[in-house]
């Protein structure tokens, strides 16, 4: 156990030994880099020099600096730059940023502790990082397996996204207005200024789902679901999210719609409707409807008023739904959901025909 803990101790040392082996130098008022042989690595030629470091991961990358220009140093690569920067900094987001001018670059990682430059060509640089295996697949070298690393970039008036790993271009500089992004649920979309056009984009393939009007999205096991906003009757749409076709549709009273998978083949539609009493008082009325998105039929329905509510418990893989009276705390039940089928027990609750 002892000889183990010795060979392991010895190996992380020598591994230590080579991560550290060089040093910021001091020759005169002026700085060089040596290794720990004291042997010239960068020449002591420098006003200053320092490391620059990203929390996220330990780098050996230093900013070299005579009067007011900038240049760089990776250990990692061995790549040294001419003093052509106007600024090299490190980002809160967790990258290196390059400047010259109005104009931005970065660094981009292609392996732990290696860097290449981007040199500044852009306008604006904003980081996410997109948690999507698919995309994974597509950087065999990122260091997250599980996350895509990008940068929304504005070029000549136009945005685009560029891979941190590579630099290379993943969604092309065409979009006139800026690319927001939803970390959680994995996609693009497009505003143009001063119009209702929605583009959708799909940053694994580079597939676009246009929209004519405002809509809110989300991404959801490899399906787009589409809810127009401001628009009644309401419109509900779901989209296989790679190959673009449409899966499921619906078309409600009104344009309060929110949406949930009660699981995999469950798809569950909570409407909000509001209605005018003859006092000219306003008041909320909830449709809860439950679609089988196998065979995209309605298979359970309830109508709530404003003194009721739903319940549901959940039991043994069974959802048991009820109607709540919050007056009177009576439960009237409505139905259970047992994988992609209903047992109807409360006829009065369903939607009766027209």
């Amino acid at each position: 156990m002892k000889i183990k803990y010795f060979v392991f101790t010895f190996i992380l040392c020598m591994n230590l030994s080579f991560i550290f082996a060089q040093r910021i130098d001091q020759v005169g008022d002026k700085f060089g880099i040596v290794d720990r042989q004291n042997k010239e690595i960068v020449a002591a030629e420098y006003d200053s020099i320092y490391r620059l470091e990203l929390s996220k991961n330990e780098t050996h990358f230093y900013v070299l600096k005579n009067g007011d220009k900038y240049g760089f140093y990776d250990f990692g690569s061995g790549i040294k730059s001419e003093l052509i920067y106007d600024e090299i900094t490190g980002s809160k987001r967790q990258f290196v940023q390059l400047k010259t001018g109005k104009l931005y670059g970065f660094m981009a990682e292609y392996e732990p502790g290696k860097f290449k430059p981007i040199e500044p060509q852009f306008e604006y640089l904003i980081k996410d990082e997109i948690a999507d295996p698919v995309l994974s697949m597509m950087d065999p070298l990122s260091q997250n397996k599980m996350s895509y690393r990008g940068l929304i970039c504005k070029k000549d008036g136009l945005w685009g996204v560029v891979s941190m790993q590579n630099g290379q271009i993943d969604i092309p500089f065409k979009y006139k207005d800026m690319i927001q992004y939803n970390k959680d649920e994995r996609y693009y979309y497009v505003k143009e200024k001063n119009t209702y056009n929605i583009t959708i984009i799909n940053p694994a393939n580079g597939r676009e789902f246009w929209f004519g009007h405002e809509i809110k999205a989300d991404v959801i096991d490899s399906t787009l679901h589409v809810t127009s906003r401001f628009i009644s009757p309401s419109k509900f749409k779901i989209y296989d999210f790679f190959s673009g076709e449409e899966q499921f549709s619906f078309t409600g009273e009104s344009h309060q719609l929110k949406f949930n998978y009660v699981n995999r083949n469950i798809l569950q539609l909570i409407e909000e409707i509001e209605i005018r009493k003859p006092n000219g008082n306003g008041e909320s009325r909830y449709n809860w409807i439950w679609f089988s998105l196998k065979s995209k039929q309605e298979i359970l329905y309830a109508e709530l008023s404003f003194k009721e509510e739903l319940y549901v418990d959940k039991k043994d893989g069974e959802m048991t739904i009820y109607i709540k009276n919050t007056h009177r705390s009576s439960y009237n039940k409505i139905g259970n959901i047992e994988g992609t089928f209903i047992k109807w027990f409360k006829k009065e609750y369903s939607r009766k025909s027209p």
